[in-house]
């Protein structure tokens, strides 16, 4: 019940009865402290979409490379023949 109360006062500004509370104001230090988590939080965002973009770009060069110097498969060209005849 205290983490439901904990809750409900941080995050709704609730009481457990449901009724509001009136409204207090952050302190230097709370206020420095949620900025700091928020600019943590960007980073790692930051840093995940790059990591997810350079992977993607890995996949798309890996594929150019193989495509620009191993080539298509090998078709064969001209018509069918049989090399050796198979006796049976």
């Amino acid at each position: 019940v205290e983490m439901e109360d904990q809750i409900l006062k941080e995050s709704l500004n609730l009481d457990l009865s449901g009724k509001p509370l009136s409204p207090r104001r952050l302190s230097a230090t709370e206020l420095a402290n949620l900025r700091k988590s928020t600019r943590k939080a960007g980073g790692r965002f930051f840093t995940m979409t790059g990591l997810c973009v350079l992977a993607f770009g890995v996949i798309i060069a890996a594929l150019w490379i193989g495509a620009e110097f191993i080539g298509p498969p090998n078709q064969p060209v001209g018509p069918y023949q049989l090399v050796e005849r198979q006796e049976g």
